[in-house]
């Protein structure tokens, strides 16, 4: 069993989110988001909240991207393969030219 950080005499009945502390029910700040220590754990865990919603918001933001780079890989590669399919046929000495309209 553990004991409270600042009151080694009473059993710890939480951990603070950011340090893992043990607390017991007099020491515990239960705030949004969970248990803390102190306020300045409180305040880190703000900071690091703040922080992953930013990076959330920022990877939405590129995912509208990303829809549209896979596209242009996928004509890129059609375009590569189109080539290496001409130049076999070119080297198997096909005349594919009889074939193309232009």
């Amino acid at each position: 069993m553990a004991y409270c950080i600042n009151h080694p005499a009473q059993p710890a009945r939480a951990k603070c989110k950011i340090c893992s502390d043990p607390l017991c029910r007099e020491c515990k700040l239960t705030k949004p988001g969970g248990v803390f220590c102190s306020e300045k754990c409180f305040t880190e865990y703000e900071r690091i909240r703040k922080g992953l919603d930013q990076n959330e918001e920022l990877q939405k933001s590129v995912g509208s991207g990303r829809g549209v780079l896979r596209k242009l890989f996928s004509l890129v590669y059609i375009i590569i393969l189109l080539a290496v399919i001409y130049a076999i046929l070119t080297f198997l000495g096909i005349d594919i030219q009889q074939y193309i309209p232009w």
